[in-house]
């Protein structure tokens, strides 16, 4: 039997080691229909495509239904701790969660029961978040824009910027979404390497630059979640107020 008498109790610093996916959508023009998803983490480069005969470096899928919840299960099989991608909440997540919908399938990324849920921060960021019960969402165009400053925050500017080499089609470009949809249907493996590329991209300027690590920091320093710490007036109300009340 242990006694103390007297003791100081303080709090445990603890800095957790948290595993990260990156995840990028290709779909149509008017993204009604994806064509194939990159995973990037957790020990994995992959990628999986809506294909009725098998492409070479993609795990094929014969419809979008069984794509959509092959996916998902993979996702949830390799269990990251955070998923990111570039606009990953406005565009990738929202996309699947209307795909999903239309398809009469449950948007089921978490760890336990529960659909994809978005909101929008009431503070002057105007802010879009996603839920996934379980996991955190960050989104790479906040984090970059709030630590670098940079002439616009496209993934092809932040990439050339920051790791020397860009996309292998500028989204930005006229005919960019039309040569997506052209891969697709007669080079699918030139989109399977695009696709892919565009994860590794996200997932590299975020290590590059220490920009998850930082957002733990902030995390620990604030008392905010993960995938709110952008918040910076919340942030500075959490530290500044306790503080404050102890001092009277």
């Amino acid at each position: 039997l242990l006694r103390f008498r007297n003791p100081e109790i303080h709090p445990s610093r603890t800095r957790p080691a948290l595993r990260s996916l990156s995840i990028d959508l290709e779909t149509s023009p008017d993204a009604s229909r994806i064509f194939s998803a990159a995973l990037v983490g957790c020990g994995v480069e992959e990628v999986h495509m809506v294909s009725q005969r098998p492409v070479e470096g993609a795990q094929d899928h014969p419809d979008e239904r069984l794509f959509l919840a092959g996916l998902m299960a993979r996702i949830r099989e390799l269990d990251p701790d955070i998923l990111v991608g570039w606009n990953v909440v406005d565009f990738d997540l929202r996309v699947l969660a209307d795909r999903c919908h239309s398809l009469h399938l449950a948007s089921r990324l978490g760890r336990v029961e529960g659909e994809i849920r978005f909101q929008r921060d009431t503070s002057f960021t105007r802010q879009s978040r996603a839920e996934i019960p379980g996991r955190v969402v960050l989104d790479g165009i906040p984090l970059v824009r709030d630590a670098i400053r940079l002439p616009d925050y496209r993934l092809e500017t932040a990439a050339r910027s920051l790791l020397g080499r860009g996309k292998r089609i500028d989204s930005e470009l006229p005919n960019a979404a039309a040569e997506i949809e052209r891969m697709y249907r007669e080079e699918p493996q030139a989109l399977v390497e695009y696709n892919l590329e565009d994860a590794r991209l996200v997932r590299e300027i975020l290590e590059k630059e220490g920009l998850l690590e930082l957002s733990v920091e902030r995390s620990l320093l604030s008392g905010m979640q993960l995938d709110r710490v952008g918040a910076s007036i919340a942030s500075f109300d959490l530290i500044y107020i306790p503080e404050l009340t102890r001092r009277g």
